[in-house]
């Protein structure tokens, strides 16, 4: 099974916002490349992060999955059991 080609890249819009430039395909196997963006995006200063798919080729369930718990940030729940609360 091949990588598939993505590349997000972070920009800012003024001090609290940030931007990741989706371009490809996304699915469960770019996790490492959306999470490198995340970490990016997220320094401390940002109070929203807006996601551009405008370049956007390709999503199946496992990309929109995996967006979902990124969603969650440091505090996504990793454990087997379902969020409660």
């Amino acid at each position: 099974m091949s990588t598939p080609a993505i590349t997000m890249d972070v920009r800012r819009i003024g001090d609290e916002v940030a931007v990741v430039d989706i371009k490809g395909e996304v699915t469960a196997a770019c996790e490492p490349v959306l999470m490198s963006a995340y970490e990016a995006a997220s320094d401390g200063r940002t109070s929203r992060l807006v996601l551009n798919f405008a370049g956007l080729e390709y999503m199946n369930s496992g990309g929109i999955g995996m967006l979902v718990t990124c969603s969650y940030g440091p505090t996504r729940n990793t454990s087997s059991s379902p969020p409660t609360g």
